[in-house]
């Protein structure tokens, strides 16, 4: 029997490639609608089934639909339809919102979602071009229009990441996963270690700058500067040492799972590098770190990052002059060294105090603040 225009329509449903250039853009139908490649445009079926579509302002293409294929006239030329197995990967890569780029990064994969905070998730692309996304207890909606994602709800539009982007993404700190160092798994917010206690005395620590370059032994006094990184704009990961080759990996959000016995490293936030007790060499204050901030008796709290290039960086004190730089310093051998015009002067170094120490510090006679006296506690 002779189909409708709307059935003729839906049986267009789906990803279409130039057959001349299959990996150069992918187009849309849905409904009545094609989109893709700078393309909004209504689709028309006549009563021959003959298609005919606006590319330009004033260009109307005409077209005939061929068992798998649509011939347009110039200048759309041959289309034929992506394979539903192969959508998937049109997918793949890393994406960022688009409101708040760089902020949080998710990578597509093999047809799973990884991101910061999240466990890995399903994403599929259903028979009309839908995306679905199972985020933890939530399934997410969306639709790819011009290399971009548009989610329903809260979760906004992403958008690709260029490879050089993607590197840049991968600034921070990270280190070969806990659990294989020890056997058991760090938890964020808790688990059975601290990570500083994994850290201290660690020699697989490793700093990405934003150009790829790694420091290896960021504990130690002397990096290895012979480590880089390239990574591609759909997240794999190319480890070289002294220019050649070493291992490939994946990137998977806060991970990067290397091939073969290459094990897995996780990224980890200066605060979990830092947090501890630290005592100054040359004053001989005590400061605690946690939560991305530096604690002292008798002063406010402090905020403290850390660069892609491994400088940290603290607010200043108060009671410097207005005007003054934030303090800068920089680790070595697991000591923080202060840079010239920090709080400290150029050369305090401050040291890690032990879990011994810090008992040491704590021992003596305590009382609440708020009623002194009426209750004594011994350390």
């Amino acid at each position: 029997i002779r189909m409708t225009s709307e059935q003729a329509l839906g049986s267009l449903s789906g990803f279409w490639v130039e057959k001349s250039d299959p990996g150069k853009q992918v187009y849309v139908i849905r409904g009545n609608k094609v989109q893709g490649g700078g393309l909004d445009s209504d689709i028309i079926v006549n009563a021959r089934g003959a298609l005919s579509m606006a590319c330009s302002e004033n260009k109307t293409s005409t077209g005939v639909v061929k068992v798998s294929e649509i011939q347009w006239e110039a200048p759309l030329g041959e289309w034929i339809r992506l394979p539903f197995d192969h959508a998937a990967d049109t997918l793949n890569g890393v994406w960022t919102e688009k409101k708040h780029p760089g902020d949080k990064t998710y990578v597509v994969s093999g047809g799973k979602l990884h991101g910061s905070g999240l466990e890995s998730s399903a994403i599929t692309i259903e028979n009309r071009g839908a995306i679905a996304a199972q985020i933890g207890a939530e399934l997410a909606m969306g639709k790819l229009l011009d290399g971009e994602i548009t989610w329903g709800g809260d979760m906004g539009t992403w958008v690709r990441l260029s490879s050089q982007e993607v590197l840049a993404s991968m600034a921070g700190i990270w280190m070969v996963h806990p659990g294989e160092q020890t056997g058991t798994v760090k938890e964020s917010g808790g688990g059975e270690e601290r990570l500083s206690d994994l850290v201290e005395g660690h020699k697989h620590i490793y700093l990405v700058d934003k150009y790829g370059k790694v420091f290896d032994d960021v504990m130690e006094d002397n990096f290895n500067l012979s480590l880089g990184l390239t990574v591609s704009s759909i997240g794999l990961v190319n480890l070289t040492i002294s220019g050649a080759s070493e291992m490939i990996g994946q990137l998977l959000g806060d991970e990067v799972n290397w091939k073969g016995e290459g094990g897995s490293w996780l990224r980890i936030n200066v605060s979990q590098l830092l947090e501890g007790y630290w005592k100054s060499a040359t004053q001989g204050n005590v400061y605690s770190i946690g939560d991305g901030k530096i604690f002292s008796t008798g002063h406010e709290p402090r905020d403290m990052t850390m660069t892609g290039e491994g400088i940290i960086v603290a607010t200043r004190m108060e009671g410097k002059s207005e005007g003054m730089p934030d303090d800068m310093g920089q680790m070595k051998g697991g000591h923080i060294h202060w840079l010239e015009g920090s709080t400290g002067g150029a050369g305090d170094f401050w040291e890690r105090l032990s879990g011994e120490d810090v008992l040491k510090m704590l021992s003596g006679l305590w009382t609440e603040k708020s009623d002194p006296g009426t209750r004594v506690f011994t350390i």
